[in-house]
């Protein structure tokens, strides 16, 4: 799956559903940048909901590839 795959609506659909699985599944082919591109494209709670669900690799992985800015708010 690539990123322009994933429908960001859908995405914050399956956060607010706190769906964690499916939202891994979606994510799982995805690099680490593509996953914090789309993290800076959702507010803080959603981009903080997709890190927290993130292995501790990928979580770090797609920690330094964030906006500074959005890295604090994380």
């Amino acid at each position: 799956m690539i990123k322009e795959d994933i429908d960001l609506d859908m995405l914050r659909e399956l956060i607010e559903q706190k769906a964690s699985e499916r939202i891994k599944e979606l994510l799982a082919d995805l690099h680490p940048a593509d996953i914090a591109e789309m993290c800076d494209e959702l507010d803080v709670e959603e981009a903080g909901f997709i890190y927290q669900i993130l292995d501790n690799e990928d979580a770090a992985d797609v920690l330094v590839e964030m906006d500074e800015d959005a890295r604090k708010d994380i």
